[in-house]
C-alpha cells in the first residue's frame, strides 16, 4: 500500500515523506514495526508511525482531478459560524485532526467570512481563530501544492482564479 518515497498524509502532520519502514524497540520490551516520515514542512522532523497503528492516520495525495472537484465544489458549500467558542473550538480541533480536505475548506471558508464581517466593523478575528485559519490552510495548501505542482503561496490564488471562473 504505502512505499518507501511516497508521499502521504498523516493527519495533522500534513503531507509526509515516507523514507524508511523499520523495526524498532522504544519501549524496551516489544519490536514493532514502523514507518520513518518526515513532514514536508518541518523537513527536520522526523516521525515514527507504528505501521499497524497508522494507516487509519495515513492516506494517500489526493489526485488532480479530486483537487479541482474540490475547488470547485466550494462555492456551493454552506459554511455556517459556530457561535459558541468552545464548540467551535472542539469542531476545529477535530477537523484538523482528521485533515479532511474537505471539511478543512468548509472551515477555511467559514472563518474568512467571519474574517470579512468582522473587517467591516472594525474587528480581527480571535488569536485561536487566526491559528486555526492558518493551520487548516498550511495542511490546505502543502497536499495542493504538491498535487497541483505549483508552489504553496500559489494555491489560494489558483482557487480564487479557478472559483471565479466557474463563477462566470
Amino acid at each position: 500500500m504505502f512505499q518507501i518515497n511516497d508521499y502521504i498524509v498523516f493527519g495533522a502532520n500534513g503531507v509526509c515523506q515516507i523514507t524508511d519502514r523499520r523495526t524498532e524497540n522504544f519501549d524496551g520490551t516489544n519490536e514493532r514495526e514502523y514507518f520513518v516520515l518526515n513532514p514536508l514542512n518541518a523537513r527536520n522532523s522526523t516521525i515514527y508511525a507504528p505501521t499497524d497503528k497508522s494507516k487509519e492516520k495515513m492516506r494517500n495525495l489526493l489526485k488532480r482531478d479530486q483537487v479541482i472537484s474540490l475547488i470547485e465544489s466550494i462555492p456551493e458549500e454552506h459554511s455556517e459560524w459556530i457561535t459558541d467558542n468552545q464548540a467551535r473550538r472542539n469542531q476545529y480541533n477535530q477537523i484538523l485532526q482528521i485533515a479532511d480536505q474537505h471539511e478543512l475548506l468548509i472551515m477555511i471558508k467559514a472563518l474568512t467570512e467571519r474574517q470579512e464581517e468582522l473587517a467591516e466593523i472594525g474587528r480581527k478575528l480571535s488569536a485561536q481563530d487566526t491559528d486555526f485559519k492558518k493551520r487548516a490552510e498550511a495542511l490546505i495548501n502543502d497536499e495542493f501544492a504538491l498535487v497541483l505542482k505549483i508552489e504553496p503561496e500559489e494555491v489560494l490564488p489558483f482557487i480564487i482564479e479557478h472559483t471565479s471562473e466557474q463563477k462566470s
